[in-house]
């Protein structure tokens, strides 16, 4: 079917249904029914087929969008910084998710997380990951000093028993 054949197939259907708008009044005496029914009959009938075509296109590209980045607040939680990163430097992330991640995950307040644009957004989340990364390098160092402080208390306590051992 070439585009005019479907132009004129879709000026067809808008015409049938104005001919059953009758139909339905008498069938549906609601009139929320009926008013929903010419709502959509006039959005029809102001939007040529290939607009249509282009927002019902766009609005499942956006469904599907926010299905792939649908996360649950407990998986937000368990994302690696590395994964937190990929997510974010996607360029089809919707905003809403971003502020889902600085909220949830990094417990930015909702005020400051609404109040910033995407980029601002992208940027705050990225710092809040490299922090992370920081404080977790910081912790992992200082866990390995008190270890080997440890190790070291203990070949002390050791060294001194068997010293104690041999003078006596």
């Amino acid at each position: 079917m070439n585009a005019t054949d479907a132009d004129r197939y879709y000026r067809e259907v808008i015409e049938i249904m104005k001919s059953q708008c009758d139909v339905y009044a008498s069938m549906h005496p609601d009139k929320n029914f009926l008013n929903t029914y010419l709502t959509i009959l006039n959005f029809l009938q102001n939007y040529s087929l290939k607009d249509l075509d282009t927002l019902l296109k766009k609005s499942a590209s956006v469904r599907d969008l926010q299905k792939s980045f649908n996360i649950s607040e407990p998986e937000i939680s368990t994302l690696s910084c590395d994964e937190i990163k990929s997510i974010v430097k996607r360029q089809d992330i919707p905003k809403k998710i971003l502020e889902k991640i600085a909220s949830e995950r990094f417990f930015v307040p909702i005020g400051s997380v609404k109040s910033c644009n995407k980029t601002q957004l992208i940027e705050k989340i990225l710092n809040q990951v490299e922090n992370e990364q920081i404080h977790s390098t910081i912790a992992s160092v200082a866990g390995r000093s008190d270890f080997i402080r440890k190790q070291q208390t203990m070949e002390d306590v050791r060294l001194s028993s068997r010293d104690k051992d041999e003078v006596s």
